[in-house]
């Protein structure tokens, strides 16, 4: 019985006893391992994000340029993908007459100060000019000009229509530009209206806030008012207009209407020869209107025929290379919230896995929250291409989801904070 109880006690001495190597290695393992954890932790960063939805948009959007008319394409004078001038020429529809000598034509007639007979008289390009169809209409003004020089004589009564004429024809100068100015108004009326309804609708859907209608309330009583002042003042000049031209008449009785007429007849001439030139290079030859880059369908080929408001190309404005975000945020999170930090953006259009995600930085942040307790905040873009590399096709509005980081913090500060947290 003794020598069975000590054999117990030594099974059991030797089974309670752990071998030295697993004492002296499984320490080293064990420190080895809490040091790596505790580097991780110190280097690993996680952050703290306020996130919402964002709506994008462009500071100009890209204009998409049509065929003015249904005809070939004469010539293409820009290759895809090319930085071009505001006004530079680009394309130019096949037309009877030769481009070239009608947009001289055209520059010559513009350096014209005003339509005045005395200067009209000696207006004269200094070579042989292909018109094609604006021919006809040419020779009309060479004819009227000659007419003018035979019957030009200088009297009192010439002196005082010429003046009138003069007056008439500013009046008429500055009654077209308030025309212009005045279905400019109606348009942006409309467009205005459109986008009030639209923002109304997006604050029924909390997408918008009251302040963006009320915004566009204001502008559109605005141009109501400036739209009433400019409709009276069309009037009035409308009226010196017929005022100016009784005393013509008045003055045309003591004198010789041949002379008077003939230089109606010139100015008139002078004025169709220009309206159909304009005519011409607005129906045949297409302009940039802004700067930037041109994009089209490789496809777009010299004799190509196109329908009239086919799309030709697009040209992405210089200022669209910048993007600018709005989103909102809850009051209680806007506190986090500073200009220059970092926002993560995923767009709807643009899946995350494919094309990954946007980056931009806060520019600003309102200190007055809206009806709903949220607060706006701005954020620039200044890049098209994506965190994987891909490039965003430029349009109008982009919208998708949106996280502000406020704080990197690492994950040993984390723990340290939450152990701290524990105790106090």
């Amino acid at each position: 019985m003794e020598n069975n109880n000590l054999r117990s006690e030594e099974v059991q001495e030797v089974l309670g006893t752990p071998p030295s190597w697993i004492v002296r290695y499984g320490t080293v393992l064990a420190l080895v391992f809490l040091t790596l954890f505790v580097a991780a932790s110190a280097n690993y960063q996680y952050p703290d994000i306020v996130e919402n939805r964002i709506i994008i948009t462009f500071s100009e959007p890209p204009r998409t340029l049509v065929a003015p008319k249904s005809g070939r394409v004469a010539d293409i004078l820009v290759q895809n993908n090319e930085y071009v001038e505001k006004g530079q020429l680009l394309i130019v529809f096949e037309d009877a007459g030769d481009f070239y000598h009608i947009t001289y034509l055209q520059d010559l007639m513009s350096e014209i100060p005003n339509e005045n007979d005395s200067i009209i008289v000696n207006f004269s390009p200094n070579m042989k000019l292909d018109l094609g169809e604006i021919e006809e209409d040419y020779l009309n003004f060479l004819e009227k000009k000659n007419k003018y020089s035979r019957e030009n004589e200088q009297s009192e009564v010439k002196r005082s229509v010429n003046s009138y004429s003069a007056q008439i024809r500013a009046l008429q100068k500055s009654i077209q530009f308030l025309t212009n100015r005045k279905e400019i108004i109606i348009r942006q009326i409309n467009d205005a209206l459109k986008r009030e309804n639209e923002l109304k609708r997006k604050v029924q859907e909390r997408e918008a806030s009251q302040a963006e209608v009320n915004v566009v309330s204001t502008e559109i009583r605005s141009l109501r008012v400036e739209l009433q002042e400019t409709e009276e003042n069309i009037s009035r000049k409308k009226y010196d207009v017929q005022a100016l031209r009784s005393r013509i008449s008045v003055t045309k009785m003591d004198g010789n209407n041949t002379r008077l007429n003939s230089a109606d007849e010139l100015i008139s001439s002078f004025i169709q020869l220009k309206v159909r030139v304009d005519q011409w290079v607005e129906n045949n030859i297409v302009y940039s209107p802004v700067e930037g880059k041109v994009e089209f369908n490789e496809l777009l080929s010299k004799q190509q025929f196109m329908r009239k408001d086919e799309a030709l190309m697009v040209v992405i404005p210089a200022q669209s290379q910048f993007m600018k975000g709005k989103m909102k945020v809850p009051l209680k999170e806007s506190g986090f919230v500073k200009p220059t930090q970092e926002v993560i953006i995923r767009l709807d259009k643009f899946p995350f896995k494919v094309y990954g995600a946007l980056t931009g930085r806060v520019t600003y942040k309102a200190t007055v929250p809206n009806s709903d307790d949220q607060i706006l905040v701005e954020i620039l873009l200044t890049s098209f291409e994506t965190t994987r590399g891909q490039t965003i096709e430029a349009n109008e509005v982009l919208v998708g989801d949106a996280r502000i980081i406020t704080e990197k913090r690492t994950l040993l500060l984390r723990i340290f904070d939450s152990i701290r947290g524990f105790f106090s």
